[in-house]
């Protein structure tokens, strides 16, 4: 088994395989440049397993095209085919229906007078100069 960090393109939107007697699990393809002289991409199949509404979720906000990075571990399967079983998936993409838990990111008051100051300092020595 390998662990994987992927960043890449999703090229197969993800679809959810219900296999009898066993678990679910939300499959797509990604591809990753790793020659960009040569154009090559490398194409991985990642499994995702999860509660079927999650994986409902997963499915329905994962478009072809849209740009993931993702972490998981790697193996081949009985038939040889390699898969990467994803732990965490991180969608890079913003969109607009989205909405983040993340803070927005300001700046705290003392770094923002410090900046203006700076600002102010430089443009005093450019009149000087000139």
């Amino acid at each position: 088994m390998n662990t994987h960090m992927i960043l890449g393109t999703v090229i197969k939107k993800p679809r959810i395989i219900k296999a009898e007697n066993k678990n679910p699990f939300a499959i797509m393809e990604l591809a990753e440049e790793t020659n960009f002289n040569e154009d090559r991409e490398t194409k991985w199949r990642i499994l995702k397993y999860g509660e079927p509404k999650q994986l409902e979720r997963f499915a329905e906000t994962m478009s072809q095209g849209d740009a993931v990075l993702v972490q998981g571990t790697g193996f081949f399967n009985r038939a040889g085919y390699y898969n990467v079983i994803a732990q965490e998936i991180w969608s890079l993409e913003t969109k607009p229906e989205q909405k983040t838990d993340r803070p927005e990111t300001r700046l705290p008051e003392e770094v923002s007078d410090l900046c203006r100051f700076l600002d102010e300092e430089m443009f005093k020595e450019g009149e000087n100069e000139a």
